[in-house]
């Protein structure tokens, strides 16, 4: 899995890593996928992912996180000529 950089969080002797932990922050998942905390919540009502309650907070599963980046599929651009270029292409045609 690609290294994310996310905070960790200070405890008695050694930080635990982020990716050893089994719910984080929903402010933390969000910041590792790239969205906002109604980013979150939107992927949770979806269904892709789950939160939990626990102590009064909402968090997310680590595993689930860390499967949604694992499934994001490969940016590939769209080669096509948009706007200007495709009319100049089609008036060449």
């Amino acid at each position: 899995m690609p290294h994310v950089d996310a905070p960790d969080f200070a405890t008695a002797g050694e930080p635990i890593p982020w990716q050893s932990r089994p719910l984080l922050p929903v402010a933390t998942a969000a910041t590792l996928l790239g969205r906002s905390r109604a980013g979150v919540y939107q992927l949770a009502s979806e269904g892709r992912m789950q939160l939990v309650k626990l102590g009064g907070r909402t968090l997310a599963r680590t595993a689930d996180v860390i499967a949604l980046v694992e499934s994001a599929t490969p940016f590939v651009p769209n080669v096509a000529p948009r706007g200007r270029a495709k009319q100049l292409r089609d008036r060449a045609a």
